[in-house]
């Protein structure tokens, strides 16, 4: 081969060398590329809460001397008095009643029992119905306005309950049932103390009252303290219990 030929041989030679590095070193690298995906959002997951564990050994359990309402007049309101309504707040009638009053630290138990032998809850206010109606003053001044810690509370003959004015429906529980006559009812209330601590010795503003309707109209209220039948607006009037 002439010297001549051999140059263009290599030149040639090189051409395509370069030519193939280049295209190498330009072609996209597919298979080594790192997709970028959008980091997932992350939803906090709120931390659980849990109570102390329950004692089972049964020979440490204590047995609560508290109301169950479970539809019967246990034998736990024998620790209480039995404390007569005998104040006509309308004309005269039949209405007769008591109540007992229990404790504890969080909420007061109200046993009521009606003797009523005509039942009537036709009417659409509780007002006009058979029913059993429960004020608490917690901090016992009997304020001539409702505030924090008065409430009142009611339930009709049929047990549905209602909410007055500063009741709370948290904790407040409301049952009735017949008594063992079979012409009267007992209700039983549980209602929470938002204010105060149930404790020994402290003394509170109450009173209950009942209604007795007939045919959709109010024809008797009977209550322990106030008979103005203004007890829904002002406190001024009601008796006063003592946490014995």
């Amino acid at each position: 081969m002439s010297k001549q030929k051999a140059i263009r041989m290599m030149v040639f030679l090189c051409v395509v060398v370069f030519a193939a590095i280049a295209l190498f070193a330009c072609s996209p690298a597919d298979d080594n590329q790192t997709q970028v995906t959008p980091t997932p959002t992350i939803s906090p997951t709120p931390t659980p809460l849990f109570r102390d564990p329950v004692i089972s050994d049964p020979e440490a359990k204590a047995e609560p001397l508290l109301p169950t309402f479970l539809g019967i007049r246990e034998k736990v309101w024998d620790l209480a008095r039995e404390i007569p309504i005998e104040q006509a707040r309308t004309s005269e009638g039949k209405t007769t009643g008591w109540f007992r009053f229990l404790w504890q630290e969080d909420a007061i138990y109200v046993l009521v029992h009606v003797s009523d032998d005509t039942p009537d809850t036709s009417a659409e206010d509780v007002h006009a119905k058979d029913a059993v109606f429960v004020y608490i003053n917690e901090d016992g001044r009997k304020n001539l306005r409702y505030t924090v810690g008065d409430a009142f509370y009611a339930v009709d003959r049929d047990g549905v309950g209602y909410l007055g004015r500063g009741g709370t429906e948290e904790g407040y529980y409301a049952i009735t049932f017949p008594d063992e006559t079979g012409e009267g009812y007992y209700a039983e209330f549980r209602i929470p103390l938002l204010s105060i601590t149930g404790r020994y010795d402290r003394e509170i503003g109450f009173d209950v009252c009942i209604t007795n309707a007939l045919d959709g109209e109010l024809i008797h209220a009977i209550q322990w303290a106030d008979v103005s039948g203004y007890t829904e607006n002002t406190m001024t009037g009601v008796g006063t219990v003592r946490f014995d």
